[in-house]
């Protein structure tokens, strides 16, 4: 009888071998085969995993290097992997996703999974646009996990038009001597995590990657070309321990703060869309509402259209989760009078 339920993840690897690539070239090499060692070395040798490994650079030369390959039969893709050229990002993640599409899948659990690597922008393709890209990865059923990694804040909106799922994009520092190196483990700890999931019956994902440490740090947010509001133009106000009497219960049975509340206990007025309470769990936010990114070790506060697109936010109402930074910290602008808020937590409120 045929296995039906085994396990079989599919990963490619998509590179940019344009000419600015060849500073990386020994990195890239060498996060490739550290991919594969990891990937050989994960314990559950009942899950089949094979890898494909593209290249690309002018238009004529998107290449597949290695074809769907038993990860344990992987050999090192050094010499064959040579910068040189533009950058046809478009053309080779279509001619990945229409390979891989061509493997028989009638047998066994199947999934996708496609690692993007670039240190720039599209700028060369033929066959696809922007447009066509959006649509195929629109096509993809649940099982496939496109996924980018890109220089900047820039390049992560670009990847989110071309249809890549915004918790998918993560930014990677190509001005670092260890940025490569350091791309690689984002994509090892969120394999790590995706195997786990496949483990547990899921076939795909829309967050492979975390969207905080990695979109908002220092680096996104001068690239965004954000600027600290003025000192005395806000308030930052720790929220206090409530007494008995105090607040009101949520859902939870817990006593929070209703903001109104609280800001007249502060000697503050309520005035609509001034106030900005901590992003603290995973939540669905508005497209009308503003963010704001609190800088911890300086209390400088960053305001602007740009912090949504940092953390993969378009216009629309989407979710995101509040995963943690050490050294910065989202707010959200809020447009009731009774939100709650949790003792611990800090309130930002614009003069």
């Amino acid at each position: 009888m045929a296995e039906t339920h085994t396990l079989k993840t599919h990963i490619a690897y998509i590179i940019d071998a344009s000419s600015s690539m060849q500073e990386f070239k020994n990195d890239v090499i060498k996060v490739v085969d550290n991919q594969t060692a990891f990937l050989a070395s994960l314990p559950d040798k009942d899950h089949e995993v094979r890898i494909s490994v593209y290249v690309f650079s002018d238009a004529h030369s998107v290449k597949c290097l290695i074809s769907d390959t038993d990860v344990l039969r992987m050999p090192s893709i050094a010499g064959m992997y040579e910068p040189e050229g533009w950058t046809a990002l478009l053309d080779a993640t279509g001619l990945a996703i229409e390979d891989l599409k061509e493997l028989p899948t009638k047998y066994g659990d199947h999934s996708f999974l496609l690692f993007v690597f670039t240190d720039g922008r599209e700028n060369r393709s033929r066959r696809y646009s922007g447009h066509s890209m959006a649509q195929l990865l629109g096509s993809l059923g649940p099982e496939w996990t496109p996924a980018g990694l890109v220089p900047n804040v820039n390049g992560k909106i670009l990847m989110g038009r071309y249809g890549f799922a915004n918790g998918n994009i993560t930014i990677w520092n190509p001005n670092s001597s260890t940025g490569v190196e350091e791309a690689g483990e984002q994509m090892k700890t969120a394999i790590g995590t995706y195997m786990v999931s496949r483990a547990s019956g899921q076939v795909g994902t829309r967050t492979l990657f975390s969207t905080a440490p990695d979109a908002v740090n220092a680096k996104a947010i001068q690239d965004a070309g954000l600027q600290p509001l003025k000192p005395g133009t806000y308030d930052l106000i720790p929220v206090g321990r409530l007494k008995e009497g105090q607040g009101v219960l949520n859902r939870d049975k817990v006593r929070v703060w209703e903001i109104v509340d609280f800001l007249k206990l502060n000697g503050l007025p309520f005035v609509l869309g001034r106030n900005y309470y901590l992003l603290r769990k995973k939540e669905r936010i508005q497209g009308d509402k503003q963010l704001a990114i609190l800088e911890r070790a300086t209390n400088k506060v960053f305001v602007g259209p740009e912090v949504r697109a940092m953390i993969g936010l378009s216009d629309k109402t989407q979710s995101v989760a509040a995963d943690h930074n050490k050294d910065y910290a989202i707010f959200v602008q809020s447009k009731s009078n009774n939100r709650h808020l949790f003792n611990g937590d800090q309130i930002l409120v614009l003069k």
